[in-house]
């Protein structure tokens, strides 16, 4: 599974995650194309401190000029 770096601080009203980086720090946005990202993914997101992690569900939104890309986790999964 995907790890994907995240600062869980900042959301979306719907809770979405928005603040989301490849593990080598490039905003994901801008290495979906690289990543082959798929709405719809299941991937696990890394606290950027990396005390914990939980596993989320991509979603992409395509007419958002700011987040294109948003982690809507699943919290019952948090993990350590």
């Amino acid at each position: 599974m995907l790890r994907i770096r995240c600062e869980f601080n900042e959301r979306l009203p719907d809770g979405g995650q928005v603040a989301l980086f490849h593990e080598d720090g490039r905003r994901l946005d801008s290495c979906a194309a690289e990543l082959g990202l798929v709405d719809g993914q299941r991937v696990r997101l890394v606290d950027v401190e990396g005390d914990f992690e939980v596993d989320a569900c991509l979603r992409e939104q395509p007419s958002d000029p700011y987040f294109r890309w948003v982690a809507d986790p699943g919290r019952s999964t948090r993990n350590r």
